[in-house]
């Protein structure tokens, strides 16, 4: 019998032909109003947020939608009526006090309005605001919130287009761009002010970077307090934001405190009047006993009460949402909106680090 001569092929090199997985079916609207028992209308009103639809009906619709595995197609919503529901966030650094807690407020405010978060992070460098907006302008992005921590070098020339509105958080005023913050430069006043009432006779100050608004406009209320009070203006010590800047600056006052020339001391954030804290307990000196000491941010809940300045909470949460409800307005108008600046009294915790000498 002869043999059949064709050697089959190896193993290795056989490999049985795949099935061609079937394309995935888009699920669409009727779909969703099918399995939900309601009308294709209804289904868009969720999808929406538009028109009377009750709590009962819109959770239905929204387990229908998820059962089904129903994805909105935002691209083709953004066609049909001319927004992507995304606002754009830039900011500087995330990690810095007070940015993740406005983050976290834009983010709550923005999902109430059922819009999503494009975040840019920028660098330290110098930037200026015509070229930051111009690449936010390549993003699907319906509007924008800078966290202004640095001053741009257009500042006063910048001016944002009608049809992607801005808004800035920054106490410094823009004539052409609307702004929020808290009021930085009343915390100064305020601390300055708490100290002369509780008998001290002036107030040092430890400030933060020479490029930092905040610290700028703190340092400017501190001077200005002291000036309307014809109290002596000490030379502020430089700090950087950091407890070891705090820490160094603390060590520079140990001589002026021990003399009795140094009695207060306002510290541009929480973690610098850690570090004075810190620097003074090492030559035996503390808080209130050899100096009072006040700050701004309320952010040390790490540490024990007995340990925390009395501080300036800036409830940086409310800062994102106000952001969010201005830029919303401008997206939501016909017509151009005026200018506005918007500013947030920020709130005193009241610690035992204040002697009063009177």
């Amino acid at each position: 019998m002869a043999r059949n001569t064709r050697t089959p092929a190896k193993t290795a090199a056989h490999k049985p032909a795949q099935a061609k997985s079937a394309p995935t079916k888009t699920v669409s609207v009727k779909t969703v109003a099918e399995v939900a028992g309601v009308s294709a209308q209804t289904v868009s009103r969720v999808l929406n947020h538009t028109g009377q639809v009750s709590e009962a009906t819109r959770t239905k619709v929204e387990k229908a939608m998820r059962q089904v595995g129903y994805r909105p197609n935002f691209a083709a919503r953004a066609l049909r009526r001319g927004t992507f529901h995304t606002l754009g966030v830039v900011m500087f650094d995330i990690h810095a006090t007070g940015n993740l807690g406005e983050l976290e407020g834009i983010n709550k405010a923005a999902e109430k309005s059922s819009y999503a978060l494009t975040l840019k992070i920028m660098n330290d460098e110098p930037y200026n605001l015509a070229e930051l907006y111009s690449s936010m302008k390549l993003l699907p992005v319906d509007g924008i919130i800078l966290l202004m921590d640095h001053t741009p070098s257009d500042i006063d020339t910048f001016t944002p287009s009608p049809d992607l509105p801005m808004v800035a958080i920054t106490s410094t005023p823009i004539s052409t761009l609307s702004t929020v913050d808290a009021d930085q430069v009343e915390a100064g006043k305020k601390a300055v002010e708490l100290f002369l009432q509780a008998g001290h006779r002036t107030v040092y100050c430890v400030s933060g970077p020479d490029d930092s608004i905040s610290s700028l406009l703190r340092l400017r209320g501190w001077r200005s307090a002291l000036q309307e009070h014809h109290a002596p203006i000490p030379e502020p010590c430089p700090g950087d934001w950091t407890v070891f800047s705090g820490y160094h600056a603390g060590l520079t006052l140990v001589d002026a405190i021990r003399a009795g020339e140094c009695t207060a001391i306002f510290c541009a954030n929480d973690d610098m009047a850690s570090g004075v804290a810190q620097a003074l307990n090492s030559y035996g000196l503390s808080v209130p006993h050899d100096v009072s000491l006040i700050g701004v941010d309320n952010s040390l809940d790490s540490l024990i009460p007995s340990a925390r300045p009395t501080s300036f909470d800036q409830n940086f949460s409310q800062i994102g949402a106000t952001a969010v409800d201005m830029v919303m307005k401008q997206i939501g108008s016909l017509e151009p909106q005026p200018v506005e600046h918007r500013s947030i009294a920020m709130r005193l915790v009241a610690r035992h680090s204040i002697k009063k000498l009177n």
